[in-house]
């Protein structure tokens, strides 16, 4: 979104020291980039930090460590996450987990396969081949 669409104010900063006094959000949306950072723990800290006492932090970050595949090392990943490491993290930050789930559970079985089985011997690719019949299924499932 542009600023002259919405007359929002944009800032680039480190998640693990964000530039915003204490209790300033309603709502704090982070996606795929806690997992980018080597200090997890502190960046949930900050985001309990710049979040208002009756606010909401939604994080969705790439789970499961045995699904790392080529597309962690190509997008420099520190770390894919379970659902009790996020909720342990979010307590210690004082934050109450409302919801936990693996969100893209109907996609599992793609990503797991991708993950694992039709990306050997292509490592370099981004773009992953998909079988008519996944294919299909994917389909199916998200019309």
């Amino acid at each position: 979104m542009s600023k002259s669409k919405t007359q929002a104010l944009f800032t680039a900063a480190s998640i693990e020291s964000l530039p915003f006094i204490e209790n300033c959000f309603e709502v704090v949306i982070v996606t795929d980039t806690i997992c980018q950072i080597e200090d997890a723990e502190q960046a949930i800290r900050e985001l309990a930090r710049v979040t208002k006492p009756q606010g909401f932090v939604l994080i969705n970050e790439p789970a499961l460590s045995w699904l790392w595949s080529f597309h962690d090392e190509a997008f420099m990943t520190k770390h894919r996450f379970n659902k009790k490491e996020l909720i342990n993290m979010a307590r210690a930050s004082n934050l109450q987990p409302l919801f936990v789930s693996y969100v893209n559970f109907f996609f599992f079985p793609y990503f797991c396969c991708a993950a694992k089985y039709f990306v050997q011997g292509i490592q370099k690719a981004i773009f992953v081949y998909i079988p008519g019949l996944l294919k299909k299924f994917l389909r199916l499932l998200l019309t």
